[in-house]
């Protein structure tokens, strides 16, 4: 998990317990939370997601975000399990991001608005930039507009649910895919960037022509890659070094 998410969700679990986030059961709102702890909005609802995975919260729509677990026992053992947990479900993680985007890419195709399409093109093009840049890529860089590309095309679905699950699973995975980039990179430099950037543009000329089954196969020719590149990286390895 990334340091600060698990910082965070430490401080939160660490207020509710001390009662001092909570009003009969319900936390602040999330734009009031992102205020009173005084963090940026995606690094709070990043917090709220992985504790809502875990049991601590649970967010329900139009409604709030709702406490389900406060015992301290509860709260440690929760916590401990953070650490370890993404060795055993990454798999899982990577095969249902495929079962969310395919289908997400085609409900963008038809539900797309020409501000979610100028949103993609925007995206486009900083990863048309990165693809073609000399010498050292930023991969930080890189993964923030690739993110901000399928979290785009999920939100062009137009399901709430469908995007938390999303956002979900993005957490999941992002702390591998960073140095997974960064190895393909070094292996390939301008094949892989250029690969990708090809997939990604074919995805999203399809969405703006408004082809969902154009959509999808270019979502799963994507998203296969991921999942290839993923096997073939030693997941396992990299999460103990870090741990």
């Amino acid at each position: 998990m990334n340091a600060k998410r698990k910082a965070l969700a430490e401080r939160i679990l660490r207020l509710v317990r001390e009662g001092q986030l909570v009003c009969d059961g319900k936390l602040p709102t999330e734009r009031e939370l992102v205020d009173i702890l005084q963090e940026s909005r995606q690094l709070v609802r990043e917090a709220v997601i992985a504790l809502e995975a875990w049991g601590f919260l649970e967010v329900r729509e139009r409604q709030g975000i709702f406490v389900k677990a406060v015992d301290g026992a509860d709260l440690t053992q929760g916590l401990d399990s953070l650490i370890a947990w993404p060795e055993d479900i990454l798999p899982q993680a990577v095969e249902m991001r495929r079962i969310v985007e395919v289908p997400a890419a085609a409900l963008a195709a038809t539900r797309r608005s020409d501000e979610d399409v100028a949103r993609l093109r925007a995206c486009l093009d900083q990863l048309f930039r990165l693809s073609n840049a000399e010498g050292e890529r930023d991969v930080e860089e890189g993964t923030h507009w690739n993110s901000l590309l399928h979290g785009t095309i999920v939100q062009a679905a137009r399901n709430v649910l469908l995007l938390r699950v999303h956002e979900g699973l993005v957490g999941i995975t992002e702390r591998v895919i960073v140095p997974l980039r960064r190895r393909r990179i070094v292996e390939q430099p301008l094949l892989w960037s250029k690969r990708v950037f090809s997939q990604h543009q074919r995805i999203v000329e399809a969405i703006a022509g408004q082809n969902p089954e154009a959509a999808m196969a270019a979502m799963e020719e994507h998203l296969d890659g991921t999942s290839q590149g993923l096997r073939e990286f030693d997941v396992t390895a990299f999460l103990r070094q870090i741990g």
